[in-house]
């Protein structure tokens, strides 16, 4: 049979996307992100105009501009504001078996909260020098979040 889930399992895949993946984007982590990132990994934004597709590469790079890109320098001054992560939650953590989850959270970025899914395995062979929880897709979503608080630049 396959190993039962146990507080540990749940322990280590939460530790992985707080400390990680979490930690990383607060930090505008860019090598940081990489690290919890499958390389293959897919990633797909829901907006406006439908879904969008985006390149793990390309993905982690933004992380590390997030504050200077034009979606989000209007409200670059909320970087460190504790309101930009006080809504900040893991929502759950679902187990498919010991080495397959599903983890819900929500982020702020003003002027997004993004709400993402995010499917994880539990390999064991070492990729990047480490094996461990890596996530392999993510699918988000975002709503207005301390838009009023931008310098005036742009609104969402």
């Amino acid at each position: 049979g396959s190993a039962p889930i146990t507080p540990h399992l749940f322990y280590d895949l939460a530790s992985a996307v707080w400390d990680g993946y979490v930690a990383a984007g607060r930090a505008c982590d860019t090598e940081g992100m990489a690290q919890v990132f499958h390389p293959r990994c897919n990633l797909t934004f829901a907006n406006t105009d439908g879904v969008t597709v985006i390149a793990c590469d390309d993905f982690c790079a933004h992380v590390g501009t997030r504050w200077t890109s034009a979606k989000h320098r209007s409200w670059a001054h909320l970087k460190d504001d504790p309101r930009a992560s006080a809504e900040d939650t893991l929502l759950s953590c679902d187990f498919a078996s010991a080495d397959v989850a599903r983890v819900t959270l929500k982020i702020g970025y003003p002027p997004y909260l993004y709400h993402d899914v995010l499917l994880l395995l539990r390999l064991a062979c070492p990729l990047k020098g480490r094996d461990g929880w890596w996530i392999v897709a993510k699918s988000s979503a975002s709503v207005p979040f301390l838009s009023e608080a931008g310098n005036g630049e742009q609104r969402p």
